[in-house]
């Protein structure tokens, strides 16, 4: 049923139900086939990047890639920010 609507714009109230990619909710959710979507939540998200991944995913799926590779790119970046990396 929700694979052939299409509508022109989806707001979504409550957005953090899509923050974990693997709900049902969020599931279905980018399942629409949409040009124009709006997410709106009043809770703050957690310090979980893959949260927020899945929340911009369903605004544009394409912006941010393949979350294996984006979470792979930060987890590289904040590791060499550890102290092994610094040079002495």
């Amino acid at each position: 049923m929700i694979a052939g609507w299409a509508p022109e714009l989806v707001i979504v109230d409550e957005a953090q139900r899509v923050k974990n990619r693997n709900t049902i909710a969020a599931r279905a959710l980018k399942r629409i086939d949409n040009p124009y979507a709006i997410v709106l939540t009043g809770t703050p998200l957690e310090n979980k990047l893959e949260e927020l991944i899945s929340i911009v995913q369903f605004v544009d799926q394409h912006r941010l890639g393949p979350t294996w590779k984006l979470l792979s790119m930060c987890d590289l970046i904040v590791n060499m920010r550890s102290p092994c990396f610094k040079r002495g």
